[in-house]
């Protein structure tokens, strides 16, 4: 008995530890997926470099904080269903989407902001199980 606990305790915490990196993946391919559509959509005469650079400096000063937000979000609101969660976390996240009001068209607003959205709605949660925060063992 004295070995099992240890032994739910590492299973929950590797649980947690794949929430997260799925977190991360998730937000990647939806960012990666959100560029390539725009590049495709917006006629623009840039270079592939120019769009990849681009998109790597979106990914550091939007998608880190968001990554970063959802992952604390998820650990601090351990009892709260699904969909409350989501709905909650709507309106930090899009706060994200700000730099791209400086665009001269609208095409990157519409497509990070789609993306934040398909973030929230596909982000694990809860992203840390309950057990494991409210234990007291």
């Amino acid at each position: 008995m004295v070995e099992v606990v240890p032994q739910i305790r590492r299973d929950l915490y590797r649980r947690t530890v794949i929430q997260i990196g799925r977190c991360a993946l998730t937000y990647l391919l939806l960012h990666v997926a959100a560029w390539s559509a725009m590049r495709l959509v917006l006629p623009d005469g840039d270079p592939f470099s120019v769009w990849v650079l681009d998109a790597l400096w979106v990914l550091v000063w939007t998608g880190t904080p968001s990554m970063l937000l959802a992952v604390v979000a998820g650990v601090m609101h351990t009892r709260m269903d699904a969909a409350r969660f989501r709905r909650r976390l709507v309106a930090p996240m899009l706060l994200f989407a700000w730099p791209f009001l400086a665009f001269s068209t609208s095409e990157p607003l519409l497509f990070q902001a789609v993306a934040q959205v398909a973030f929230i709605w596909l982000t694990p949660a809860p992203l840390f199980p309950e057990k494991l925060a409210h234990d007291d063992a």
